[in-house]
């Protein structure tokens, strides 16, 4: 008996030429409508391109791998649908599939805010390629001109960055409130804002703007750009790259206002923290082992994979459950390096929270009693998602 429903290919279903690695060509096939999408190499590709055409035509299951088998083609057709309705490439029933795609990120975040950005799209285009040049421009003229002057005067320049890491302890409290203002009203949204303006030039445009907690403590905004995977691979690596060069150019420009303008101190100390504020984003963006945007360059660039530690989790997750197909060396590296990092990060998330809570909490019974609650907590939902990625628990539909 068929295992899968009635079901209706969504239809914006379109293929992608993806990257080529060690000789063998990627394909993207998906939809970005929804935003989702599978990864075929060339030899299963023309198959799953027939496949399609066949399923578009209404043509049976049964029928459709009949018809392969005259081609000696033998393939398993219920099971290539079913795996579109998981990746959410089909309307069952006649209803949206609700299963969701999750990756490493999602799956160890929990989402507060999520924004619609759609009627922004045709207006990033307009001015896209003006943008594109002069943001390129200016990333390359302020680097420069930063260079020079720190080459042309190395003690001021170590003077400036030492009161720049310091800068927030001379701010009265009005600059202060502005200085954490300009982070989330300023820095990190041209971040997001510069790489929705690079990839609206190739018809790709900004959905959502959406700001969740990784580890349930660290705030991370980011953009869903619908699209962006088809987009041929040095395009796709610009656009990523575009939000941390923002971020060092909004860094080099705060720095240069502040070696040159002569104003007071307080003014000059909010310049120096915005200023060392988008240098600690630009390299905390190119970071890889944080889902950030030097991830996705270093994975795609790199390992030639849209994703390499989801995979490698979904590797080890099928190893455990099957105890088949063993992940590769390399995969079980990465797993073993993302776990180490986690721990790592949420020990010193706890000893944060704990120094920060040891101000006002007297060293008292009901005290420790708080900050052990605050452990269980923060360690029962990456506890939990952990055991959802390594699939000792099945994922529930999340919306």
């Amino acid at each position: 008996m068929s295992m899968v429903r009635s079901f209706e290919l969504r239809p914006d279903l379109q293929s992608w030429p993806l990257f080529t690695k060690n000789g063998t060509t990627y394909y993207l096939v998906g939809s970005i409508e929804v935003d989702r999408y599978l990864v075929v190499d060339e030899v299963r590709y023309p198959v799953v391109s027939r496949i399609l055409d066949l399923l578009r035509e209404g043509v049976p299951i049964q029928e459709i791998e009949a018809r392969l088998r005259e081609n000696d083609i033998q393939t398993n057709v219920e099971q290539f649908v079913e795996l579109l309705c998981q990746a959410g490439l089909t309307k069952e029933d006649g209803k949206e599939e609700t299963r969701a795609f999750y990756s490493h990120f999602r799956m160890l975040s929990w989402t507060l805010v999520s924004l619609p950005l759609t009627p922004l799209g045709r207006f990033l285009q307009r001015w896209a390629r003006i943008f594109e040049y002069t943001f390129g421009i200016s990333v390359i003229a302020s680097l420069g001109m930063v260079v020079f002057l720190v080459l042309s005067n190395v003690a001021q320049a170590k003077s400036m960055l030492q009161a720049g890491l310091s800068a927030r302890h001379s701010m009265n409290a009005h600059s202060l409130v502005l200085s954490y203002l300009s982070i989330w009203l300023f820095a990190i949204p041209l971040h997001e804002l510069a790489h929705a303006w690079v990839s609206s030039r190739d018809g790709v445009f900004p959905r959502r703007l959406t700001l969740r907690l990784y580890l349930l403590v660290m705030p991370f905004l980011s953009i869903q750009l619908p699209g962006l995977y088809t987009l041929p691979l040095r395009r796709r690596l610009f656009t990523l790259a575009a939000g941390p060069l923002m971020n060092l150019l909004l860094g080099n420009m705060a720095w240069l206002v502040a070696w040159y303008a002569d104003f007071g101190g307080t003014w000059k100390a909010f310049f120096l923290s915005f200023s060392t504020i988008n240098y600690l984003l630009f390299l905390f963006n190119l970071s890889p082992f944080l889902p950030t945007d030097g991830y996705q360059i270093i994975s795609q660039g790199l390992f030639k994979d849209i994703d390499v530690r989801s995979h490698a989790w979904a590797s080890f997750r099928y190893w455990w459950r099957t105890k088949r197909r063993k992940p590769s060396f390399d995969q079980m590296i990465v797993v073993s390096i993302d776990f180490v990092f986690i721990a790592l990060l949420t020990t010193a998330v706890v000893y944060a929270i704990h120094r920060s809570l040891y101000r006002w909490l007297a060293p008292d019974m009901p005290s420790l009693l708080i900050l052990w609650l605050i452990d269980v907590l923060l360690a029962g939902f990456i506890g939990y998602r952990i055991l959802n990625l390594l699939g000792i628990r099945n994922v529930q539909p999340h919306h």
